[in-house]
């Protein structure tokens, strides 16, 4: 357990590194975090994201991994047998977006 939150702390000491070294912009990384450029500025600088909006810069910054992570994830739930119709995933599509 110690060797996941010693990791983690690394990852956020470097993350302006990779955040700077990134092809995105910092407006699209706090606009996808729905933050102020103030807040994501402050929060970069102390280290103080949440580990969810640590999680969303990850997805953008490494998005192969993210893809990967999300095909992972795919797999599981069809070998547990979450899945469901295509006919019934369109329909909860329209029903949500239209």
């Amino acid at each position: 357990m110690l060797q996941i939150v010693s990791k983690y702390i690394t990852f956020l000491d470097e993350l302006k590194d990779y955040i700077d070294s990134s092809p995105f912009k910092k407006s699209f990384i706090y606009q996808n975090l729905e933050m102020s450029k103030q807040v994501f500025y402050r929060k970069l600088k102390t280290k103080t994201f949440t580990a969810n909006e640590v999680f969303t810069i990850s997805k953008i910054l490494f998005p192969s991994e993210a893809l990967l992570m999300e095909l992972e994830k795919s797999n599981a739930d069809k070998k547990s047998g979450r899945i469901i119709e295509h006919s019934e995933a369109m329909k909860m599509l329209r029903k949500k977006h239209l």
